[in-house]
């Protein structure tokens, strides 16, 4: 994996360290997001997810986001990473 390669230019939608309450989970949020997205004519939504929180990481790959090979530190542990997504259109 690619360490900390500089972000890309803010031309598309970027989720990062966007949590939710178990109780408040659902598409709701993503959907919104992509179809804003779409409105815009923007063909790419990256996010970051952490390395450990595999259910996240299956919830996005269903939704056709892709590990992108690009990992950066997680602020609140750096010996942990965040692994990036993109999703494109």
């Amino acid at each position: 994996q690619r360490d900390m390669e500089p972000r890309r230019a803010r031309q598309q939608p970027d989720l990062s360290r966007r949590g939710l309450w178990p109780d408040q989970r659902s598409d709701g949020l993503l959907d919104a997001v992509e179809n804003w997205a779409a409105r815009h004519h923007l063909p790419d939504i990256y996010l970051d997810v952490h390395q450990d929180n595999a259910r996240a990481q299956a919830f996005y790959r269903r939704r056709g986001y892709r590990f992108t090979g690009v990992r950066q530190p997680y602020p609140l542990n750096t010996q942990q990473y965040e692994l990036q997504m993109h999703l494109a259109r």
